[in-house]
């Protein structure tokens, strides 16, 4: 009989209550299936189907029964946010446990004693398991075993290493070639940085020359096919079907012309096929096609296409494959040289650490032998968002006894681990972190294949998050985009089921209404009556911010909470975007209509006032000459004077920053601005005292609490967005301690740029706000309102060619041959393999929408879907965005909506979606305007009142 908790119990019972962290479940049989399951064991665990209860139990089943302690249970997570929370959900299930009276004795002194010991628990993310395992043989590997893991020191490392090798190998033919395409910036960020980060080995130090001597025969031996399919190709049109299309015409009648001989590689003979590939390619394509002329002009389109696209890079191929060879060496010393740099400092990247963490349990079975002997049972979450070496590693963990002892050449398989110790969950539709290196065929591969080796694959399909009624449009919706799957790198998509009858909320009622609505942009929405129309991105944000005012702000909008429903606030909603390029109109939109809000993507930081004003304060105290720095701190919130004082101040160039009261009298200040420039002055003193003895992030402590910044934007409501941006100011300057000097310069450098600062582990002050953040950010979490907004904006990617890209996780190397830079650089295996690379993007991007939809528990808006002429489901569209997936899959198209609509209705099967236009908003005038206006006024009012009249041209500059 299983050992189970509860009030009744194992899986031959059906459900089993537990009251669970205050909420009240029933457990499902797939999930009591999970929970005492004895093998080896991989849950696929569907959106919202309570994963981390089914973990939490497993975790307490495990120590009642006797079979772990919680020094010998390890549970692993993707994230220290996640493993924080793991660690929290384990020790409230255990203390219910540990509480239960009817339990039995020997099993309550178990948990008992897990409670007390709690504190080992082994609960923790896998990188920080790797480094744990590291440390205890570091030395065989020439690492100290006090290393550190801070990647951005790692990256400032790798940064000097690259810059020095650049210098020191500029004059080598392979790195001038680099170099004149790139320039020293794109070679160092684009190419040589990413492959010290992510591709070099510390422990078995991959063959460069090798490798890229074969990229190199692999190139060139493509660019000969190539051009042997174009000889063959061109024969073939010169002596095709009759035509009368005069391009056709044309094209023959260049065929017919001494053709160059495509199998001479010289430089000569190159130089020949490019100009008649040239020359076929620039022959335009006019002219409607008639059947009798079909074949013909379809062969001959084909051939001036081929001239266009490949045959340049072909030709290109053969030119620089000896210099593709020669940066085989460079990458040989590189990879040396980061190795020993990293060993020297004892910085390592979290790859290193994981791919050293492997090496030690192949290599050194003493150490592997002992964590077999220590760990009985190993749980690990999201392990979809693993890779195959973080599979290789816990397979090291689990052998069989008949590798004790043994140095193992290669990672073991699943038939050489035991079948009673790995656990693992995860979801294969929510693996959206291929750029950190996750692999999602790994997961589903071991899905696959661990029924065939005795253990066994269990899929928790019931969401218990979302309404019922938003499931039945996911398993309308779902299905269609993500298609029949077959390769490995896509998800399938299995149907959820709603929560059983038994959980729902007295509010979980079926209704007319649609709980999902889809937001509409017009592509073709043009300005009328000469009005000014603000673009896309502004309008949608307008319209999302005055539809959360009306519906959230007027209490409109009814939710479920537990067994009954209330009206939706603020703090209940989520705005995601796929990326942060657009959520300054989003923060601007919600700040204009007082509505609160924290974002968890922060591109604004530099941008906005709070950073310029505490950057000059601190500016300010290090350099007092500093005059811009010292009029940005006048008109702060710190001081705050008028603009007629301000003017004054800054016009008496010879005084010096916060003059005293006498001073300040002469120039004719009144007493409020006298108060509050010895306010300014008493700062100062205090932040120059402070400066020699704390850290950078204890200053700026002292400045938004002590000094009053906080309580400036707490007063007023619409300035509480500003909050947060000063938790991540803080985590910004925190790794510069006490060097405040070159914290100012990178900052000072920053100011004014939109970039892009990750905070998801930043702690920020919470109220009634919404939350704006990203989907991969929202990964784990659930809202009862999701707006998934700008459904039409495409990845944040890549900008333009860079000198190094990749296939499959393999890089490659891009340039062009001297004499012929800046073209036909991408590299011809690239463009071989775009198709799939197409795919794999396409697949990522479809657990991306879905991740987003499932986060939703009771209302969910898509906003920003454009409607085009082009149709969604054509066969030669990319879907590249979530709109062009909704609408391939909805069917919707532009021709279904009616000139001047508002909004309808579309059925999905039994699913109904609302659907609403999204208005153009109208431009308004800027609020800086109206500032320089005040601005000349002071200017105005100060020349009237000077002895002498102020020089022409004096201003703020």
């Amino acid at each position: 009989m299983p050992v189970v908790f509860g009030k009744c119990y194992g899986i031959d019972t059906g459900f089993a209550e537990l009251l669970i962290m205050g909420e009240t479940m029933r457990l499902h049989p797939k999930q009591e299936i999970a929970i005492n399951v004895e093998n080896t064991a991989v849950v696929s665990a569907g959106a919202g189907s309570g994963k981390t209860t089914v973990l939490a139990l497993r975790y307490c089943r495990l120590i009642a029964s006797g079979q772990a302690t919680v020094d010998s249970l390890l549970t692993l997570t993707f994230t220290r946010k996640a493993a924080a929370e793991m660690h929290e959900r384990i020790r409230g299930v255990l203390k219910i446990a540990a509480a239960e009276e009817d339990r039995d004795g020997i099993e309550r002194e178990r948990l008992k004693e897990a409670l007390l010991g709690f504190s080992r628990a082994r609960i923790t993310t896998l990188d920080s398991f790797c480094g744990k395992v590291l440390r205890e043989a570091a030395r065989f590997y020439g690492v100290t075993p006090e290393f550190s893991t801070d990647e951005a020191q790692v990256r400032r490392l790798m940064k000097q290493e690259c810059m020095r090798f650049i210098a020191s190998k500029k004059d080598e033919p392979a790195m001038q070639v680099w170099l004149r395409d790139y320039g020293v910036s794109g070679v160092l960020e684009g190419a040589l940085l990413p492959l010290s980060l992510n591709h070099f080995s510390m422990v078995k130090p991959i063959c460069w020359q090798n490798k890229l001597n074969d990229q190199a025969s692999k190139m060139t031996d493509e660019a000969r096919a190539l051009l042997a399919r174009l000889a063959d190709d061109s024969a073939a049109c010169c002596n095709g079907e009759p035509c009368t299309m005069k391009f056709v015409g044309q094209l023959r009648e260049l065929l017919t012309a001494p053709l160059p001989d495509f199998n001479d590689y010289s430089e000569a003979g190159l130089s020949a096929i490019t100009d008649f590939a040239e020359r076929v390619g620039s022959i335009a394509r006019r002219g409607q096609v008639s059947d009798a002329n079909r074949m013909a002009a379809d062969q001959a389109k084909e051939l001036i296409q081929f001239c266009k696209d490949l045959v340049p890079l072909a030709v290109n191929a053969l030119r620089i494959a000896e210099y593709v060879r020669g940066l085989g060496p460079l990458c040989d010393e590189l990879q040396a040289a980061v190795a020993e740099r990293k060993r020297n400092s004892g910085l390592l990247g979290f790859s290193d650490v994981a791919s050293l963490a492997l090496h030690v349990l192949m290599e050194q079975p003493d150490v592997r032998d002992e964590y077999a002997e220590r760990i009985s049972h190993i749980m690990i979450d999201e392990f979809q968002d693993n890779n195959q070496l973080q599979q290789d590693f816990l397979f090291c963990l689990a052998l069989k006894d008949e590798w004790q002892g043994k140095v193992l050449s290669k990672p073991p398989v699943l038939e050489d681990i035991r079948n009673d110790r790995l656990f693992f969950v995860g979801d294969e539709k929510q693996s959206i972190f291929a750029f950190r290196g996750a692999d999602v065929a790994v997961f589903r591969t071991l899905a696959q294949s661990v029924g065939r080796h005795g253990g066994k694959a269990i899929d928790l399909s019931v969401n218990y998050r979302s309404h019922p009624e938003l499931i039945v449009l996911f398993n309308q919706l779902f299905p269609r985009v993500f298609g029949e799957a077959p390769q490995s790198f896509e998800a399938a998509y299995s149907p959820l089921e709603p929560r059983p009858v038994e959980n729902h909320g007295a509010f979980e009622v079926e209704s007319t209404a649609a709980r999902a609505e889809f937001w509409v942009w017009d592509a073709d929405q043009e300005n009328e009556d000469g009005v000014a129309y603000k673009g896309m991105a502004e309008s949608e944000a307008d319209f999302l911010a005055d539809w959360l005012a009306a519906k959230i702000g007027g209490g409109m909008l009814e939710i479920g909470d537990g067994q009954q429903s209330r009206p939706a606030e603020y703090s209940d909603c989520a705005i995601l975007l796929r990326n942060g390029g657009s959520v300054m109109h989003f923060e601007q939109a919600l700040r204009e209509r007082g509505i609160p809000y924290v974002s968890l993507i922060m591109r604004s930081l530099f941008l906005e006032a709070p950073a310029n004003d505490l950057y000059s304060f601190l500016q300010l105290s290090v350099y007092p000459e500093d005059r811009t720095a010292y009029a940005t701190v006048l008109r702060s919130p710190f001081i705050g004077l008028d603009d007629i004082s301000l003017t004054a101040l800054l016009l008496e160039r010879e005084v010096e920053v916060f003059p005293d009261d006498s001073c300040l009298s002469a120039m004719g200040l009144s007493a409020e601005a006298m108060a509050k420039m010895q306010q300014g002055r008493e700062i100062l003193a205090s932040l120059t005292e402070l400066r020699g003895r704390s850290d950078a992030a204890e200053l700026l402590d002292f400045l938004w609490y002590d000094c009053g910044y906080r309580w400036f934007l707490l007063c007023q409501p619409e300035n509480h967005g500003y909050l947060e941006h000063y938790e991540y100011l803080r985590e910004w300057c925190r790794p510069y301690k006490k060097d405040l000097v070159p914290m100012l310069a990178e900052l000072r450098r920053h100011l004014g740029e939109a970039v892009k600062y990750e905070g998801e582990d930043i702690v920020r002050e919470s109220g009634n706000a919404v939350t704006i953040m990203s989907v991969h950010a929202s990964k784990g979490l659930g809202f009862p309102v999701v707006l998934l907004a700008q459904a039409g904006q495409k990845s944040g990617g890549d900008s333009g060619l860079r000198p190094l890209a990749s296939i499959a996780g393999e890089p490659v190397f891009m340039l062009s041959a001297p004499g012929f830079a800046s073209r036909n650089r991408t590299s011809l295996l690239l463009h071989q393999a775009k198709e799939e690379k197409k795919q794999r993007e396409e697949a990522e991007l479809k657990r991306l929408l879905y991740v987003a939809a499932t986060r939703v528990k009771d209302y969910l808006v898509i906003s920003g879907i454009k409607l085009n002429k082009k149709k969604a489901n054509d066969e030669d569209v990319v879907h590249s965005t979530f709109s062009s997936l909704l609408l391939a899959a909805t069917g919707l198209e532009k021709d279904d909506f009616a000139e001047g609509w508002q909004e309808l209705c579309h059925d999905i099967g039994p699913a109904r979606i609302a659907i609403r236009r999204i208005p153009a908003s109208e431009e308004t005038i800027s609020a800086g305007r109206n500032a320089q206006v005040d601005l000349d006024e002071a200017l105005v009012v100060l020349q009237s009142n000077s002895r002498e009249p102020l020089i022409p041209g004096t201003g703020l500059c």
